[in-house]
């Protein structure tokens, strides 16, 4: 798990605010400045609003290939 997360230095400490369905959203490593520790607090306060007062966030296009549709080739036009 160490190398999965990229914890190799044992005398460095690591923080990780994970979200309700296990994801990263928010890592740092060994003595915090002040941006990283406030952007620590925002993070964390986010993730543990209640459901229907987080701000809804923006859909945005799928621009890559999706997992079992089939991907268009592209059409090159050579010598036109």
């Amino acid at each position: 798990m160490r190398d999965i997360l990229r914890m190799h230095n044992i005398y460095t400490s690591y923080v990780f605010l994970v979200d309700g369905i296990g994801r990263i959203r928010w890592a740092g490593s060994g003595e915090g400045s002040d941006d990283e520790v406030q952007s620590m607090i925002q993070m964390a306060k986010q993730l543990t609003q209640p459901v229907a007062d987080r701000p809804k966030a923006r859909q945005k296009p799928l621009t890559g290939p999706r997992v079992g549709k089939k991907v268009p080739k592209k059409k090159h036009n050579i010598g036109a």
